[in-house]
């Protein structure tokens, strides 16, 4: 049975999406953490706009690293291949 799932990415792409990731979850991970330490210092949690906001935020952002750890697990690497005779593949010029 055929996998539905391929990424089918240039290794350019795939080293761009490995950094985004890298980012996500070393700084930006980080940076939300802090944003609702802050907020729950500030009180009552159930009118916190605030808190709210970096939860949404959060929760964003585990999304987009959750999608970007399948893309990259499920990454099919393509390469521009010569002309085999008038067939088109993946990577092909035409």
């Amino acid at each position: 049975m055929e996998n539905d799932n391929h990424a089918y990415i240039t290794q350019a792409g795939l080293h761009k999406l490995k950094q985004e990731l890298s980012h996500l979850i070393n700084i930006e991970r980080k940076k939300i953490a802090h944003r609702i330490q802050e907020a729950k210092e500030l009180g009552d949690l159930s009118e916190n706009a605030e808190y709210s906001s970096a939860k949404d935020d959060q929760a964003f952002l585990e999304q987009r690293i959750a999608q970007l750890e399948n893309t990259i697990k499920n990454a099919v690497i393509i390469e521009k291949k010569p002309k085999a005779n008038g067939v088109v593949n993946i990577g092909s010029i035409v």
